[in-house]
């Protein structure tokens, strides 16, 4: 089983290093030893509306820290760390501009003088994962990565994504500088 794991987080790798950059933000406490965690539990507050993008979510979280040899108990084991995530969509808007340019155009040079203002409405996910501390007061350990969320995708294809994101989070933990 453990093989199944390595083997799919290993896939999943390749994917997300051919797939475009996912930008990921951490923060972490640096007087923690990180080398010591290797048993973990989910904490009681996970805070997601959709409970098939949260179910998503857990499974992925648990894939890849299993593909990191960090190892799932089960209630009533003390755990090393607990795991606890939100995920938040919201709407938000861009604008784009454009500039006045200068150009050769029918037979003349042309200036244009009136810049150009595009606004466009999305969707953009949030997704943050927690490492805590066993008694799950202490913040150990934050990843937070955000992005445009595209319409109409099918629950494979929202799937892809979550697995995707989490990956790009996760390869993170533990920080490398401990």
């Amino acid at each position: 089983m453990r093989l199944v794991h390595c083997f799919f987080f290993i896939a999943c790798l390749i994917v997300a290093g051919c797939a475009t950059s996912i930008p990921v933000e951490t923060d972490y406490d640096p007087e923690q030893d990180f080398a010591s965690l290797q048993k973990y539990a989910w904490h009681d507050q996970v805070h997601v509306l959709d409970p098939l993008v949260g179910d998503r979510i857990r499974g992925a979280i648990d894939s890849a820290l299993a593909a990191l040899g960090f190892i799932r108990i089960d209630p009533g084991e003390e755990p090393d760390f607990r795991v606890s995530f939100t995920a938040v969509a919201e709407q938000a808007s861009r604008v784009s501009t454009t500039s006045p340019s200068m150009g050769y155009r029918h037979s003349r040079w042309a200036v244009g003088d009136s810049p150009s203002h595009r606004f466009r409405e999305y969707t953009r996910g949030t997704l943050i994962i927690d490492i805590i501390d066993p008694s799950g007061k202490e913040l150990l350990w934050r990843g937070v990565s955000a992005r445009s969320l595209e319409e109409g995708r099918s629950p494979e294809e929202k799937a892809s994504d979550v697995r995707e994101i989490v990956i790009a989070i996760l390869q993170k933990f533990p920080p490398k500088s401990n």
